[in-house]
């Protein structure tokens, strides 16, 4: 099991629905002047700075540029990926 430490945060990124199985994207002009992914954040560190959403992100969707962070793959082959804080441009509410 992998978990956020310090300022960081635990994301598992969404997958692109463009990509098709053989591993090719279709191009779409818009998408590649957007440079923003979202995910589903799994795991936050003790020092991470939201605001008000600092104990209740595990579980929402945000959105960061596509980017940002470090990808790590745990013991199983999933793939993460760990933001800073400081990386998340907006959360899902919903």
């Amino acid at each position: 099991m992998i978990i956020a430490v310090s300022n960081r945060v635990l994301v598992e990124q969404a997958v692109d629905d463009q990509a098709k199985k053989s591993g090719l994207v279709i191009p779409d002009e818009s998408r590649h002047t957007m440079k923003i992914a979202k995910g589903v954040v799994l795991s936050v560190g003790a020092n991470i700075n939201i605001g008000a959403y600092t104990d209740t992100l595990v579980g929402m969707t945000v959105y960061f540029n596509k980017f940002a962070g470090d990808r790590i793959t745990d013991e199983n082959g999933e793939e993460f990926l760990v933001l800073k804080d400081s990386d998340i441009l907006a959360i899902d509410q919903k």
